[in-house]
């Protein structure tokens, strides 16, 4: 997880509450990153379980009769060559899902494009089935069948999709119109086939709605579970997740981190003059400049109050004195016109062997957090 971006701010530099009911931008590409996702799990379970239904498909096809007319003959073989075609080309379709699930690989244009791909091969496939079947009569199954299919697995959005089952269905009429000798029949497929696409397609953007509707609820409830709703930082569980898990991390790869807490000077004052909203508003612009002090991959959370945390990665003592100081610094000029609001800070470091968690560094940082605000506030003081 990365930390929060900074909040949206107002004039004066304090962040803004998001509309309501309104998603960013950031949390529609998070939803359609997660949409992406799950597509690619259920086109890899799909499409490494159709081979078996191919080759179960060719199993029956070779024990018909083998004295039927010429034409239901080649039908059969063509059905046949169709199934062992499709069977490996799912098969590269599962595993590629496969490869694309994988976290290091997860560029969102390649996810949609083998989405998209899948989706194409699926309707191919059913149009060539259609194509077989009119030796034998004007049966489309295979298509109506496919378009649903495709319109409720494969989740994209509706002008993607449309732009997909016009190409197919525009493929469809060729191929049948070249294939159904019978003009009855013939229209029957085009007007049976354009309804499986129109139907497909109309699940499909059903299908949409209600999974970006389902992503925007889970990534509320993510929210509410770790983001302190005040600040937007980090909240107290997250905090401690994040803490221990960076720890573990540090001892298997062998390098420190660091722990900085941080409290505002004099806040009490704030809240006696301004009132808690005044307060509020000063935790605000206070979240807001931490975030900008700090490096991209440091972890910033609320821990109650006017109480804030810092973890360092891959930062030992001296590099987390000297980015320490900076913050206090910055602090001291933002808040400078909220009646001289401060902060006192502790700091803990982690070196490469301490077994140690969370709750072991807080305790340590919190003596050294008592040490600064006895020495005159406004200063870091070192665990000892």
């Amino acid at each position: 997880m990365t930390r929060p971006p900074p909040p949206p701010q107002d004039a004066a530099g304090a962040p803004l509450p998001p509309a309501p009911g309104r998603a960013s931008a950031d949390d529609r590409r998070r939803q359609k990153a997660a949409i992406d996702e799950d597509n690619l799990r259920r086109i890899r379970w799909v499409a490494l379980a159709m081979p078996l239904l191919n080759l179960l498909f060719v199993a029956l096809l070779l024990s018909l009769r083998a004295d039927a007319e010429p034409r239901v003959l080649q039908w059969q073989e063509e059905l046949r060559r169709l199934h062992l075609a499709m069977a490996p080309s799912f098969v590269v379709l599962g595993l590629g899902s496969v490869w694309l699930l994988h976290p290091r690989r997860a560029a969102g244009p390649l996810r949609r494009a083998w989405t998209l791909l899948t989706g194409a091969c699926a309707l191919g496939f059913a149009i060539a089935f259609v194509a077989a079947d009119q030796r034998v009569g004007g049966n489309i199954a295979t298509f109506l069948l496919g378009s649903i299919i495709t319109g409720v697995v494969i989740v994209m959005p509706p002008l993607s999709s449309a732009l997909l089952y016009l190409v197919a269905l525009a493929v469809f009429w060729l191929v049948v119109g070249r294939t159904q000798a019978d003009p009855v029949l013939l229209l029957a497929a085009q007007l049976n086939g354009t309804t499986g696409a129109v139907l497909g397609w109309v699940l499909g953007a059903i299908t949409w709605r209600q999974a970006l509707e389902n992503k925007r609820l889970t990534l509320q409830l993510q929210r509410a579970a770790t983001v302190d709703s005040l600040t937007g930082l980090f909240n107290r569980v997250e905090t401690v997740r994040l803490v221990n898990d960076e720890l573990q991390r540090g001892q298997r790869h062998g390098h420190p981190s660091s722990l900085l807490l941080l409290d505002l000077d004099h806040f009490k004052q704030v809240n006696d003059r301004l009132g808690h909203p005044g307060g509020d508003r000063v935790l605000q612009r206070a979240a807001a400049v931490l975030v900008q002090s700090l490096r991209a991959h440091d972890r910033v959370g609320r821990m109650g109050g006017e109480e804030f945390h810092v973890l360092l990665p891959q930062t030992d003592a001296a590099a987390a004195y000297a980015l320490a100081e900076r913050v206090r610094q910055r602090l001291a000029e933002a808040l400078a016109g909220s009646g001289g609001v401060t902060c006192s800070i502790g700091l803990i470091t982690a070196e490469v062997g301490e077994e140690v968690d969370f709750e072991h560094l807080y305790v340590l940082a919190d003596h050294a957090l008592y040490r600064a605000k006895e020495g005159g506030r406004n200063r870091c003081e070192v665990a000892i």
